[in-house]
């Protein structure tokens, strides 16, 4: 069974986050329950002062959790990528958390359809003016080499940072690249960068994820201080915030985390991706989801770039759509709709993403016919009765 048709099959009353979730594929699980040895893992890591003193983004304890529960329940046989939602335990105070978590695939695309989906639930509440924060801190190799000319740099400019930045320093060496903290603003824009020392396969993976950013309209900035514990974290390393808030809280926060596989006891290492979301309030909604009635298929990466503008419109529209945008060929995605028995296809291939357009088939008469991807909501509605 497709993560599409495991989501749509929930039939209890969703949360408002929960539905976005389920349109963008992702299936609900119960939060993953932090044993102790999931903490024991956690406490032999190197510790770094929390990005956010209310609300922790990385935790490592909760991610051994997330991989010990794919080994040890039934989501390692499920169709990969594997794509979970759940609701955290969370203070009071706080509001409600919500993770998205990928398993199987590292990519990109991954990397995008965690963002869209976060940036959709915090639309819903309201929020017009998000933007994000992106870095890579790329492979072991790289981020081998980038750590290393940081601590040079300390070590060549120790005798000018003032004392209160050294104790900062010892616990955590890359908050010298933190340009908002005014004592060391000067010697933050001086400091190695961590996007200088990524191998070519950590620059193309970065320079892809921001064109999913821009395909899909979201402004963005390179945050040179974005850094996490390498650990447990690898490659792009991305933070959703408002433009509005003053504080400059984080409201979303995503990463890698496969190369800590191996440390929880998987026998091999699993691709993981996923993003924190913070919400506050996630109210029930009264109306069930729609059945599936479509699948979308996307050829090449121009496709890719429109398919996610593509599912977010028809989402606002009330229309789900079985998609995978992790997959590339065409055979795997024809099969995964030829299986949810959906009456049609929305195809985008090159020249479609080229003109905006789509290729709608009906999957009984072979019929074809090519629409507007603008107008493919009201086309839609029209066929659908």
């Amino acid at each position: 069974m497709s993560n599409s048709k495991r989501a749509s099959s929930v039939a209890r009353p969703l949360s408002k986050s929960e539905e976005i979730a389920m349109y963008f594929g992702f299936v609900p699980i119960e939060n993953p329950s932090i044993c102790r040895k999931d903490n024991q893992i956690a406490k032999q890591l190197k510790e770094r002062p929390a990005r956010d003193e209310r609300i922790c983004f990385c935790n490592p304890a909760e991610k051994a959790a997330l991989l010990r529960t794919y080994e040890e329940s039934d989501l390692n046989q499920w169709p990969h990528p594997v794509q979970v939602y759940y609701k955290k335990e969370a203070d009071s105070r706080i509001g409600s958390l919500v993770g998205l978590d990928i398993f199987g695939a590292n990519t990109s695309a991954s990397n995008a359809l965690l963002i869209r989906s976060a940036v959709s639930m915090l639309e819903e509440k309201g929020l017009d003016d998000l933007f994000v924060e992106v870095n890579s801190i790329g492979d072991k190799n790289s981020f081998t080499e980038f750590e290393r000319q940081v601590v040079t740099f300390i070590r060549k400019n120790a005798n000018d940072i003032p004392a209160s930045i050294h104790r900062l320093l010892r616990h955590n060496p890359f908050h010298i690249l933190n340009a908002e903290d005014p004592k060391i603003k000067d010697f933050a824009e001086n400091a190695p960068k961590a996007i200088n020392f990524l191998s070519e396969n950590s620059r193309v993976y970065l320079k892809e994820v921001i064109e999913y950013l821009e395909g899909f309209g979201m402004p963005y900035i390179i945050k040179h201080s974005l850094t996490a514990n390498p650990t447990v974290c690898s490659g792009v390393i991305f933070q959703i915030k408002s433009e509005k808030n003053e504080d400059g809280d984080v409201l979303a926060m995503g990463f890698s985390y496969g190369k800590f596989s191996r440390r929880v006891g998987l026998r091999r290492e699993l691709p993981a991706i996923g993003v924190t979301i913070h919400l506050g309030e996630d109210k029930k909604i009264k109306s069930p989801m729609p059945k599936i009635k479509f699948s979308l298929i996307q050829l090449g990466f121009e496709a890719k770039l429109k398919t996610l503008n593509i599912v977010e419109a028809l989402r606002r529209a009330r229309v789900p759509v079985s998609f995978s945008l992790m997959r590339d060929k065409l055979a795997s995605q024809l099969s995964s709709a030829e299986d949810s028995n959906v009456p049609y296809v929305i195809i985008i291939g090159q020249k479609e993403a080229l003109e905006d357009t789509v290729v709608i088939r009906d999957m009984d008469t072979r019929v074809q016919e090519i629409v507007p991807a603008s107008e493919l909501s009201n086309y839609i509605r029209r066929i659908r009765g």
